[in-house]
């Protein structure tokens, strides 16, 4: 299934529309400069664990005006008044919970990734009408072989940087995702 995901990240008939706001949303953007700016923290050891919430909501003041202790007070999904403190904040999801630590901005980097090997994937199979055309029709033979061959072949042999050249001809390049949420969402 993880290997479908460029696949299913570029297919143009989801209405998953998660690869365009999960990194571009203004909030998404800010908790994850927030959860960066903690995770920093608590590795450098300039935060300790039991200060968490209230630099998260410093920095949820600081970066997007909102008063997280005001929102902890409001009425829950449940119509129950109470302290929705820290599910709200800093442990809204699961991340920290089994350590997954700095793992936020890797959504974004795979959206990056995902854009940049897709397009070199169309131009070495015919073009984006013709890989539109194969994962429409539910044959992905020949792109699952041009990742096989381009990526999946060398696992960790290679750094990200050189793998990245290999598979599509240069480093990292946001210009690829710009260029997919564009086509796909407009300007």
């Amino acid at each position: 299934m993880q290997r479908l995901h460029f696949v299913y990240f570029f297919c143009k008939e989801s209405d998953d529309h998660r690869n365009l706001h999960y990194p571009l949303r203004r909030q998404r953007q800010m908790c994850i400069r927030d959860r960066f700016e903690i995770e920093l923290g608590l590795i450098e050891g300039t935060l300790e664990a039991k200060d968490v919430p209230s630099e998260w909501s410093r920095l949820m003041k600081k970066y997007l005006d909102i008063d997280m202790e005001l929102l902890g007070k409001e009425k829950n999904i449940d119509g129950v008044t109470g302290n929705n403190y820290y599910k709200d904040g800093c442990m809204q999801d699961i991340h920290w919970s089994f350590m997954a630590i700095g793992y936020f901005p890797t959504y974004t980097l795979g959206a990056m990734y995902a854009a940049q090997f897709m397009n070199a994937c169309q131009k070495d199979l015919g073009g984006e009408a013709a890989v539109d055309a194969m994962i429409t029709e539910g044959k992905l033979d020949k792109i699952l072989e041009w990742q096989r061959e381009k990526i999946w072949q060398h696992g960790s042999i290679f750094e990200t940087d050189e793998l990245c050249k290999r598979a599509s001809g240069s480093v990292l390049d946001s210009a690829h995702f710009r260029r997919h949420l564009e086509s796909r969402y407009g300007h």
